[in-house]
């Protein structure tokens, strides 16, 4: 299983491939209880019965306004818009509303778009997925965007959720969260050695006992504790030479670097 895990996480720095859902793990990892991460979504292909629901997991996302879901854009890259659901209202995902995507948009795609210039570091940036129908509030309330800075933030404990397995190895309906401390951005950097233009897009966490974000939980939030959206999953790494889990350290972009994309995106104001 460790052995695993290692060939994951090596992949997913280098090409973030979300081919295979897996597990947010780690001793300290929970699982969320009804009505309190309810704007967390699970973005699955498309299932007639609800118990295979958790087997079509691809990502995770959330829901920022009654019809967007920001997430990570690899998440969507070569699918069909039609072959996938939206499941969203309950941390047991065979309770969870079904949407369909009407539409989304990359930040790569709208920077493209609005500059006639392409992002210099593709794959690695948010998406926003707007659904056919509203979410009523009776469902799940929209998750407010932090108006806090990288540099209000660092030091913090912050909260990460997805959904993960179970010990005997099988897909867990429940939506799992732990809590993780955001590293400065210079220990994110000597960590990962970011390139200078990198730097601000990022967020790094970790956790003592060792807490690990994996393909699963990508496009997922994390939270400040107000739960107010603070960046969007990416990935993990292991910044020693050994394969102890301890030394993972987790990648997420700042949601702050985004804020016009997700502003004129959505209408939202934060």
């Amino acid at each position: 299983m460790l052995c695993n895990i290692v060939r994951v996480c090596v992949i997913l720095v280098v090409c973030l491939s979300f081919t295979k859902s897996e597990p947010l793990s780690g001793k300290h990892v929970k699982r969320v209880a009804q009505h309190d991460l309810d704007f967390v979504a699970s973005i699955a292909y498309q299932s007639t019965s609800g118990s295979h629901r958790k087997d079509n997991h691809i990502c995770s996302g959330t829901l920022i306004s009654p019809r967007h879901i920001l997430t990570h854009e690899r998440c969507l890259l070569n699918k069909i818009r039609e072959h996938l659901a939206i499941y969203v209202g309950s941390p047991d995902i065979k309770s969870a509303s079904p949407y369909h995507a009407c539409k989304w948009i990359s930040y790569s795609s709208w920077y493209s778009e609005n500059t006639n210039r392409f992002v210099n570091i593709g794959g690695s940036h948010i998406a926003i997925i707007t659904i056919c129908m509203n979410v009523v509030p009776a469902i799940a309330v929209p998750a407010p965007i932090s108006p806090l800075t990288y540099d209000e933030l660092e030091g913090s404990g912050v909260t990460v959720a997805g959904w993960g397995l179970l010990k005997d190895g099988s897909k867990s309906s429940y939506l799992k969260k732990a809590t993780v401390k955001l590293l400065t951005q210079n220990t994110c950097n000597e960590f990962h050695h970011f390139e200078t233009q990198e730097r601000d897009r990022y967020l790094c966490t970790r956790s003592s006992p060792y807490v690990i974000v994996k393909p699963g939980d990508a496009g997922g939030p994390i939270l400040d504790t107000k739960k107010r959206v603070i960046g969007v999953t990416s990935g993990s790494f292991w910044h020693g030479r050994s394969n102890d889990p301890e030394d993972a350290i987790n990648i997420h972009v700042n949601i702050s670097y985004y804020r016009t994309f997700i502003q004129e995106t959505t209408g939202l104001v934060f």
